[in-house]
Parts: structure tokens; sequence; C-alpha cells
């Protein structure tokens, strides 16, 4: 997730102080004088619109979202906008310092945030509202990847390379390993939640969120959402007959079915080419990358001249109280791919499936017939 570096603060906070038991307007920043102000929680975009640090303008700082990715800045802080602390709902909380500087709360260690300045306000770093806590703990779990590590003991990369054929997707020339690389990517950021998911699709077929099957739920080895899932497999052509005749042995129990490492080798590769024909992607701008961004779309775009920024989930909620004309790429041309952090993952995996599949290739080479 990458911060913004185009776009100077717009303001400057001046030092403000708060009695002790008084109350603070919207916005007035924590002091060392108000001891019970630190416990009170402050509206997002309050918070966010008086997060703009005055510091030295030597400094600059890295901030480690906690899962694999950081926001860095290397412009002088004082120029910094705001970055999102990575947590739900929660915005940044700022202090004021020995002599008048502005410095971040940070929340507790498990959100490994750090800032990379020689700080004199280390005391703040303590105070810490339970809500944070609260929040930098839901953080914390959601690192724990079973997946990880083994990522290929959940993907089926010979029927990855099938169904780029079934699909018709290799008259584009993709690389083979395309779509098992998507996958193998999803088997890395697999968390414990949908773990607890797939078991509950697998016992029930399906899975409810009150009382309702969960559209927005994803699932399986392709981690797809339980819409796009029946909405492959219900598809129909202009003359009225199955858009993808290979995923019609799912529909008697299609959650299931889509548990299938072969299955979602297959529901991922009739998504790419539904999303090629509904976006009308053109031949040129169909490669691995587009592919990859077209399955997990990340990057956003606001201003003019367009500034991109790769960002979802938590950071997204920031972003957009931060830009308000903050929109969605929706195309992958290659302006739009080279800022995307999960193109990047994906590609990343591609380079590891290809590995795995020569080393394996050699040692089948090499048994005795």
């Amino acid at each position: 997730m990458t911060a913004d570096k185009s776009q100077p603060a717009e303001h400057s906070i001046e030092k403000q102080s708060v009695k002790p038991g008084d109350k603070p307007p919207a916005g007035t920043l924590i002091t060392e004088q108000a001891d019970n102000v630190i416990q009170q929680r402050l509206k997002a975009r309050e918070a966010l619109q008086a997060f703009r640090p005055t510091r030295d303008p030597s400094n600059s700082f890295r901030i480690d979202m906690g899962d694999g990715s950081e926001v860095k800045d290397t412009r002088p802080i004082n120029q910094v906008e705001i970055v999102a602390s990575g947590l739900a709902g929660m915005a940044p909380q700022v202090g004021v310092g020995e002599a008048g500087q502005l410095a971040p709360i940070t929340p507790p260690q498990e959100t490994q945030i750090a800032f990379k300045v020689h700080d004199p306000f280390e005391h703040l770093k303590h105070g810490v509202t339970d809500g944070v806590r609260h929040k930098a703990q839901e953080v914390h779990e959601r690192q724990l990847l079973p997946h990880e590590g083994k990522e290929d003991q959940y993907v089926d990369y010979k029927a990855a390379r099938e169904a780029l054929h079934t699909a018709g997707l290799d008259k584009y020339h993709l690389p083979p390993n395309t779509i098992g690389a998507m996958l193998r990517n999803e088997q890395t950021h697999y968390k414990v939640t949908d773990q607890w998911q797939d078991e509950e699709v697998a016992r029930t077929g399906t899975i409810l969120k009150n009382g309702k099957e969960d559209s927005w739920a994803s699932i399986g080895p392709a981690q797809m959402q339980v819409r796009n899932i029946h909405h492959l497999i219900d598809a129909k052509d202009a003359n009225g007959d199955p858009k993808y005749p290979f995923l019609q042995h799912m529909k008697k129990d299609p959650l299931r079915g889509a548990l299938d490492p072969k299955n979602a080798a297959l529901l991922a590769a009739a998504y790419l080419a539904d999303e090629i024909d509904n976006r009308h992607i053109k031949p040129k701008d169909v490669t691995a990358q587009s592919m990859a961004y077209l399955y997990n779309e990340d990057v956003h775009s606001y201003g003019h001249p367009k500034h991109y920024i790769s960002c979802d989930g938590y950071t997204l909620k920031f972003q957009k109280i931060v830009h308000p004309d903050l929109k969605d790429e929706k195309y992958p041309s290659p302006e739009v791919v080279k800022h995307s952090n999960h193109v990047g993952n994906v590609m990343d995996s591609l380079k590891k499936v290809d590995e795995y599949e020569e080393k394996h290739s050699k040692q089948d080479k090499d048994k005795p017939h």
C-alpha cells in the first residue's frame, strides 16, 4: 500500500491546549495537560483532518501495515498528508510534544507501526485507548495465514494450465501458469477466517449471514465470491445456452464444488473470460498482469493530473476521506497495472510456480522407468 507522494499537506495545526477535564472540540489535538482526553475516541474524519504533522523536515517515516505491505514516505514530514494506520474504523491520533511539535500516538505493538524518527515523544506512544487495542488485536488475528509456506499443496497447477485452454484464454498467449499463479497468491493470503468459511460450506453446502446466504463471502482455492460462482454457472450466451458449459457439472452443488482445486481453476478461468467480455478489454491489453488485476482490483486515482494509489480494505476507508474524488480504476491499462500491489504479488507467485513446475518436471524425468 503506497502513500500519496504528490500532494503537500493542505493545513498545519498550531499548538492547542485543553484544560484538564475539558471535553475537546471536534478535531482538537490531545495535549499532555489533558489527562482524560486521550481516552476519548475521535471520529475518523475529525482525526484525519487533524493529522498534519509539522516536525523537523529532515524526518521521514515508514508504517508497516502488519500484512507484509508497508506505507512509506521519504518526503519531509511536514509535507505529508494523511496516511491510514491500517486499523478498521480508527484514525491516527495526534499529541503535542515537549516543544509544541506534533507526534502521532501509535497503536500497540501488534500492529507493527513504527516511525523512523529520532523521537522525543516516546511517552506518547503508550497513550492507547481500549478501542485501538481491540482493533489492533483484530489486525494481529488477521495475520494468521494457515496456507502460507505450503501453497503448492492447495493448487492443482496442471488443472490451472488446462483451464486456460478450456476457457479459450490460450489465444492471448498468456504464460501457461498465469491462473496457477493467481490461485497460489490466494493461498498465500488465505486467512483462518477463510478456512472457517470453507469448513462451513463443506459441512452445509452454503455459508450464511443473518440467516441468508452470504453472497459476498469468498470461498475455495480461488477465493471467489459466492455471487460470482452462481453468476458464472448460470450465465447464458446469446442463444440461451450455458455460457460456460465446462462449469455445468457444478450446478447441483456449486459452493461445495468450488472447494475442489480443479473446479477452482475452471472458475478462475471463466471469471477472467467473463471480465474480458464485460469490460471490453482490448486484446493488446490482455496480459498476465492485466488478468491478475481483473481478479483483484486495488488501484484508485484522484486529482488532475491523476495520482494513483494501491490500497483496499482498511486503508481504502481512510483514503476515501482524505481524497473525496477517489475513483476505482476498473480498466487494467498498463499505467494502472504498474501501480498495483496485487499484480506484483501475483507476478512473484508466477515465478515461484514456474520454479516449482520446473523442479518437479526435472524430478519426473530423473525417475527410473
